[in-house]
């Protein structure tokens, strides 16, 4: 029978206060309003992130089918990646050129909002958790983009040439498209979880 050791007071302080320390600053105490502005934005980064992942699979499928029957793939993938694109310009903010910066702006202003109504003695873990939100969408951005503008490259390119010669062309480019979109979809996870935690705290 394996003999079980009880934690000594030290080490058992010294884990609670991890967990305090990682829970106050992942989900700082927000009002119900605010709350139900994060899951709305978390709504809006589910539905990219679900369009984005059919939008990869319909690419691995044309990848996959090149040399038996490539013009069902590649309809199938077009009519997925103009899916994403419309998905794409919904969470564009007017006047800017980064790409789902709507999300940005939500956020700046769900905070603004709290910080205008907390305690002082809450502002930093209030602004703390924010900017764990605001790392997970620039990390994000930065993966997203050369994806999705090689995505939108591929539609072009079958346009033109719709071939199972034009398909083992771009086998290179398409395999490294599919492997990074994996990345892309972690990344999309982590937003999602970020945000709902941040939602999911106490009320204030």
């Amino acid at each position: 029978m394996r003999t079980l050791h009880p934690l000594c007071p030290a080490a058992f302080l010294a884990a609670a206060a991890i967990v305090t320390t990682i829970g106050c600053a992942s989900a700082p105490p927000l009002t119900a309003e605010a709350q139900s502005s994060l899951r709305t934005v978390e709504e809006s980064v589910n539905r990219v992130a679900a369009q984005f992942d059919r939008t990869s699979k319909a690419l691995a499928a044309v990848r996959d089918d090149w040399d038996t029957d490539p013009d069902k793939s590649i309809r199938a993938f077009a009519m997925e990646v103009g899916a994403l694109e419309s998905r794409v310009k919904e969470v564009g903010e007017p006047g800017s050129d980064l790409l789902l910066s709507r999300w940005d702006a939500q956020l700046r202003s769900i905070l603004n909002g709290e910080l205008a109504s907390a305690e002082s003695s809450e502002d930093s873990a209030i602004q703390r958790a924010f900017e764990h939100a605001d790392d997970r969408v620039a990390s994000l951005r930065e993966k997203f983009t050369p994806v999705y503008a090689r995505m939108l490259e591929f539609r072009e390119d079958f346009r033109q040439r719709s071939s199972g010669a034009e398909v083992e062309s771009l086998l290179t480019e398409l395999r490294r498209t599919t492997t990074d979109s994996k990345e892309v979809s972690k990344l999309f996870d982590q937003l999602s979880q970020a945000l709902s935690t941040l939602a999911g705290g106490k009320s204030r």
